[in-house]
């Protein structure tokens, strides 16, 4: 039985990797990550499937011996153009639409699915019929053959493809696939990091034991945190975090609010909206990312008004 790896480098073809196939390899990448840690996912915390998921996903990626160093280092790109590295969260967001994209692939391929096909048949002609519709051609023949989609093409448009060619025969799982295999332990810290900590404390996750015990274990009393050299503090109750946000004013016991806070939040809003497209890149079309990215900007707050701008120059507020 052929392993992931194999099967991953079958799929890319004798060419080998190329730079077009990055977000389909992740696309594999992140789904057979969450296949090796899905059996331990009930008895883990939210943000410990999280890293548990991301840190199967980097060791799979470094299990392809066929890929160079540098060719590796770009899978895992949040996108191309910031080349940023992606983050748990947003990987497990990704995995999560690769889901959804897989579930609409295998609505598509019943209609041309029969006895005469094969799956990987059958999924040259659901990408023919997505060449056909993003060209806006309907079987074009040119010298007598029909207008199919140039190489690499799928990579480019639909990233999802190559995953669904992988793991699916017809509208199923391939049930010859072989099983998943962690390429490593899976090691989670026993509590959410702190902002600022220096220092985190891991459980290790065995194969096959039971570990809802080990994931009760009470932490130590006190975290080691350094903000600003102020040494230990103690947990606070519930989830823990630090707030560095400065205090706008104090009148008695009560805050000033900062008559500026709405603006800032706003425009806080449409950025968190404008980086949550970005995931969206190569999926949804570009159109529709365009007409969205303009319906944020309609909805930006007016700028402060000119006076208050050239009094807050006069006070030195403004950088030069």
């Amino acid at each position: 039985m052929a392993t992931f790896q194999a099967r991953i480098e079958a799929e890319l073809g004798p060419r080998g990797y190329e730079n077009c196939m990055r977000r389909s390899v992740q696309s594999v990448v992140l789904y057979e990550a969450h296949r090796c840690v899905s059996p331990q996912l009930t008895s883990l915390r939210p943000f410990q499937r999280k890293l548990a998921f991301f840190d199967q996903a980097n060791a799979l990626l470094e299990s392809l011996t066929f890929m160079h160093a540098h060719q590796k280092s770009e899978v895992m790109w949040r996108t191309a153009t910031s080349k940023e590295i992606m983050q748990p969260d947003v990987a497990w967001k990704r995995r999560t639409l690769i889901e959804r994209e897989l579930s609409k692939l295998r609505e598509k391929i019943k209609d041309h699915m029969d006895k005469s096909k094969n799956h990987n048949v059958a999924c040259d002609a659901m990408a023919q019929v997505m060449y056909e519709s993003f060209t806006k051609s309907e079987n074009v023949q040119v010298d007598n053959h029909v207008k199919t989609p140039p190489l690499n093409w799928e990579h480019a448009h639909n990233n999802v493809l190559l995953t669904f060619r992988m793991y699916f025969r017809g509208a199923d799982l391939d049930p010859s696939f072989p099983p998943a295999r962690p390429p490593k332990e899976i090691v989670v810290p026993a509590e959410k990091p702190r902002l600022g900590s220096g220092q985190a404390y891991f459980i290790t996750v065995p194969g096959k034991i039971d570990r809802s015990a080990d994931l009760k274990l009470e932490p130590p009393a006190k975290y080691p945190i350094d903000v600003a050299g102020k040494g230990e503090a103690e947990p606070d109750a519930g989830e823990a975090s630090i707030n560095l946000a400065p205090v706008v004013g104090v009148v008695g016991r009560d805050e000033v609010k900062d008559p500026d806070e709405d603006r800032r939040k706003a425009l806080a809003e449409v950025r968190e909206h404008l980086e949550l497209l970005k995931e969206f890149e190569g999926v949804i079309s570009d159109d529709d990312i365009k007409k969205r990215k303009r319906d944020l900007f309609l909805a930006l707050p007016a700028a402060p008004p000119a006076q208050k701008i050239k009094g807050a120059k006069h006070d030195g507020i403004l950088a030069k």
